[in-house]
């Protein structure tokens, strides 16, 4: 988002080390100094969706005021089925249907809240929904059937390619919501794994305790070190985004199962007992996950598969320059994969 915004077309490691340094410094002292936490997240949360939402809105306004480019005849190319399921993932978010239970008691409401917080919740899954939209029919407007849009290879390459149509302004506004949804992205998903862990060891599930604190401290210190070793090693990017696939295999339908169990424990009666029919849409929520989970498993045990796969164009190649000895091996870098 960053180098989108600056105009940069990628920086050093340096760079990307003090930029990653310094955002996660930054999270880290306001998690253990600032008093009232969960209003101050909530309060800087409001502010990153509100800027990405606008940042989008205006793209999307401006996409649909342009001539189009649907008359144009796509390149023939198979699809890519994981950026479609990653999406669908992402956006089909269980862990934040999770996590919603502990925003619930951090703002202390109990059953007589229950249609405002409702009320709230089918708000705000809207917005982030038609953002969602907004974003895909943009792309849809502008790089259908573009010859330009297969080198599309970085949020920069995007970013630049919106210039020639929308003017300077279109670069900083794109950067502006990508940015936005990145940063609100990497502090939240850190608390939220930060709170369960805390909350499955016994340590507390407040964010004004300090379990929750420090195993979101954790987290965020663990990405900082993946990311890290990912900038400094060429290539490792592809074996990153490989394995994170695989844990998202694992994690959403056991979320999936988890609510469902909590929602259906004995001991919930009267007022407290869910509706039968949110147990029932919790149901088709976990079937989705789960086939979510199992298409997911078969792409990336094919990329998995293919990596360790020789590519015989890569030999012909080589053969053609120099013999191949035979402690050598090609070295096949998924493209496709890196970009998402």
């Amino acid at each position: 988002g960053l180098e989108a915004l600056i105009g940069s077309d990628s920086f050093g490691f340096a760079a990307r080390a003090a930029i990653l340094l310094g955002a996660n410094a930054f999270a880290i002292l306001c998690l253990y100094r600032l008093r009232h936490l969960y209003q101050s997240i909530e309060q800087f949360m409001k502010v990153l969706v509100g800027l990405m939402s606008l940042a989008f809105l205006a793209n999307f306004a401006f996409a649909f005021f342009l001539p189009s480019n649907l008359d144009a005849n796509p390149p023939a190319s198979s699809p890519d089925w994981i950026a479609l399921i990653a999406m669908i993932g992402t956006t089909f978010s269980v862990g934040g249907a999770f996590y919603h239970a502990y925003l619930v008691k951090e703002k202390g409401w109990g059953l007589d809240q229950l249609k405002q917080s409702s009320r709230d919740s089918i708000a705000s899954i809207s917005v982030l929904g038609i953002v969602t939209a907004m974003i895909l029919l943009t792309s849809w407007q502008v790089f259908y059937g573009s010859p330009q849009a297969a080198s599309l290879a970085s949020v920069g390459d995007v970013a630049r390619q919106l210039e020639p149509l929308f003017g300077p302004a279109a670069r900083i506004i794109f950067a502006s919501g990508i940015l936005a949804g990145a940063v609100s992205s990497f502090l939240v998903n850190a608390i939220i794994g930060g709170t369960v862990f805390s909350d499955s060891l016994g340590q507390g599930s407040r964010m004004n305790e300090k379990g929750p604190i420090h195993f979101t401290t954790l987290a965020l210190l663990v990405g900082l070190g993946v990311a890290l070793a990912s900038f400094a090693q060429q290539g490792s990017v592809v074996h990153l985004i490989t394995f994170a696939q695989a844990l998202t295999v694992l994690g959403i339908p056991a979320l999936a199962a988890a609510l469902i169990y909590l929602g259906t424990r004995k001991e919930l009666s009267g007022e407290r007992r869910p509706p039968r029919w949110m147990i029932a849409i919790a149901f088709i929520g976990l079937i989705v996950s789960c086939i979510l989970a199992a298409l997911t498993a078969k792409k990336v045990y094919e990329k998995i598969a293919s990596s360790e796969t020789p590519n015989p164009e890569v030999i012909q190649v080589a053969r053609t320059t120099e013999p191949i000895s035979s402690q050598s091996s090609p070295a096949i870098v998924h493209s496709d994969l890196a970009l998402h």
